[in-house]
């Protein structure tokens, strides 16, 4: 009966010093991986402050793209304007030529002419009447009167009218043309301020997220900023992650430390009793 009792106690003591040595093992691998995790929080200790600074980075260049948004809107606008200005600029100069030609054929039939029509308005005149252009009595020599019949005095004004009023229509459509040249000049010129305030801003911002993301020595621009925000994302989330399993671990090892000592204690009372 003794003999058996002293086996089962044996059995007992063996599978407590397996159940310690167990115990044991696990608890320097718990301390390997805490040393593993303060290291790395240590050496990562900026990636605490992530959770607060992301947001605002992430705002600003939430705000950068809707400025580039913009921005190309008001390129887009700016490159239309001044393709309207330029077409502006051609039919000012076409007109501008066919201005000149008209006021060159109104000079050239008017001289052309002028002795034909004041030879037509002297026959008009009676002695001691005044002459509508000069006011004079005394009309001097007489003009060709259009003896042949081949100019009819109709005909003479009729033409001049009709390049007058060419003329006339071609100063209106200029004034018109000029007018809005001024006011796409205008409109480029306000696109083009624009455009500098929106550039100016997007630099502002995109030093503002640099000043900001610093401690993480990260490259900052438009272009790939999205990434960047990213990956730091994931770093403050794995480092929030390890803090975690960190005071769990801690945890774990305090309970682990009075289990050793109960299994100790224990395995120390058997060791006596066998």
């Amino acid at each position: 009966s003794e003999s058996k009792t002293l086996d089962a106690e044996r059995k007992t003591l063996d599978e407590e010093n397996k159940n310690l040595v167990f115990a044991i093992n696990a608890e320097k691998e718990n301390l390997q991986t805490i040393e593993e995790l303060q290291a790395y929080i240590k050496d990562n200790s900026a990636d605490k402050t992530l959770l607060e600074v992301l947001p605002k980075a992430q705002s600003l260049y939430d705000g950068i793209k809707n400025t580039s948004a913009a921005l190309e809107d008001t390129i887009r606008t700016l490159a239309q304007k001044k393709n309207d200005e330029a077409s502006l600029v051609k039919e000012k100069d076409l007109n501008d030529n066919v201005l000149k030609n008209i006021e060159e054929e109104i000079a050239k039939f008017s001289l052309d002419n002028m002795g034909f029509i004041a030879g037509q308005l002297e026959r008009l005149l009676k002695p001691g009447d005044k002459c509508p252009v000069c006011g004079g009595e005394f009309h001097g020599a007489s003009c060709p009167i259009n003896e042949d019949g081949e100019k009819n005095l109709d005909d003479v004004t009729s033409k001049l009218k009709s390049l007058n009023d060419d003329r006339d229509v071609l100063r209106a459509k200029l004034a018109s043309i000029n007018a809005n040249l001024t006011a796409y000049r205008e409109q480029i010129k306000l696109a083009e301020n624009e455009i500098t305030k929106k550039e100016e801003s997007q630099k502002k911002d995109l030093d503002s997220v640099s000043k900001i993301l610093e401690p993480w020595n990260v490259e900052v621009n438009s272009d790939t900023l999205q990434n960047v925000l990213d990956d730091l994302k994931k770093r403050s989330e794995t480092f929030c992650e390890k803090e975690d399993k960190l005071k769990k671990l801690n945890e774990d090892c305090s309970s682990a430390k009075s289990n050793l000592a109960v299994l100790q204690s224990k395995v120390d009372s058997l060791k006596e009793s066998v």
